[in-house]
């Protein structure tokens, strides 16, 4: 059941409330430090985490795509780059089309080791949000996806949260 005193829709604000940015600031943290932990479990930083997951979503990715969609510098990404090449988990390789390009792409090896760790993740996913339901968990996932697309109309663009139905 919703609470209707802690609606808010567009036409109104209520400073009582705190901020959907303070909310999201601390969700991502809360996140991203027990994602830190796991990683850490492996060997592995957050960043380097990211990396290895990245490539569950596609095949293929040069440093700079990488650095682009994870928000850092190049110089950042080569490093755990060449350290997640080091232990087996990527490869590199120059493109036909243009030698200058290396193309990173992950080993069979590497590519089990992320599914381990996406088993891994999902499992602490569970642990912090145990007590609340299905339901809870389906409207606050809905809502998210809702404001993504909301803020992607406003920038004109058309990206959105993966596998989001509005």
């Amino acid at each position: 059941m919703v609470n209707k005193s802690h609606r808010v829709n567009a036409d109104q604000t209520d400073s009582h409330l705190p901020s959907i940015e303070e909310h999201a600031t601390a969700l991502f943290n809360t996140i991203a430090k027990g994602v830190a932990a796991e990683a850490a479990a492996h060997g592995l930083t957050y960043l380097e985490l990211a990396i290895i997951r990245m490539f569950q979503m596609d095949s293929e990715w040069t440093a700079t795509e990488l650095a682009l969609l994870l928000s850092t510098n190049v110089a950042t990404i080569s490093r755990a780059v060449r350290k997640l090449v080091d232990a087996g988990v990527l490869r590199r390789r120059r493109s036909q089309q243009d030698r200058r390009i290396v193309i990173l792409t992950i080993t069979e090896e590497g590519f089990a080791f992320g599914r381990n760790l996406r088993d891994i993740t999902h499992s602490y996913e569970r642990k912090f949000t145990q007590g609340i339901s299905v339901e809870d968990l389906e409207i606050c996932l809905s809502t998210i996806a809702k404001i993504v697309a909301n803020h992607a109309a406003l920038k004109g663009s058309t990206s959105a949260l993966p596998g989001a139905t509005l």
